[in-house]
């Protein structure tokens, strides 16, 4: 029992220095402040990552959690569509001709 005490402050203590190191490596979250859109609807004040062009570390990236609603990501990164940030890095895409 004490041992799994131990483990668990360990780990505890690991993540809590983690924590602000994560923050600095991804940046910080942006507060978006409610909006009305022209259709006269109002949009709910929010959180979001700095945007960055990388897919891979916004709040709603299968694995990620999004840590203002516990809700896990469900957009799979690699299905991401380009952006002009973003160029095709295989180049021009060619048409292939079969015989």
């Amino acid at each position: 029992m004490k041992r799994r005490l131990f483990l668990l402050l360990v780990i505890l203590l690991i993540m809590a220095a983690a924590g602000p190191v994560m923050g600095q490596i991804y940046g910080p979250d942006q507060t978006v402040h409610g909006y009305g859109r022209q259709d006269g609807t109002y949009v709910q004040p929010y959180h979001r990552t700095v945007p960055d062009h990388d897919p891979s570390n916004n709040y709603s990236t299968q694995g990620n959690m999004n840590p203002w609603t516990g809700q896990m990501g469900t957009v799979n990164p690699n299905n991401q569509p380009l952006t002009p940030a973003q160029p095709n890095p295989y180049g021009r895409q060619q048409r292939r001709s079969w015989p």
